[in-house]
């Protein structure tokens, strides 16, 4: 998803919402805490993306 986002902004085609930028403030904060997903919390959420 990363590589898309970024894709998108070379291109002048990607403008993150709002509450897009909040989720990514809010999960850079976590890291910046320490925080980190666990192995399963990993597995999980890419077994619901869409592939």
């Amino acid at each position: 998803m990363a590589r898309e986002i970024e894709s998108e902004l070379q291109a002048n085609r990607y403008h993150a919402s709002d509450e897009e930028l909040r989720i990514i403030d809010a999960a850079a904060a976590t890291l910046d805490a320490g925080e980190q997903a666990t192995d399963d919390k990993i597995r999980t959420a890419f077994a619901k993306a869409p592939c």
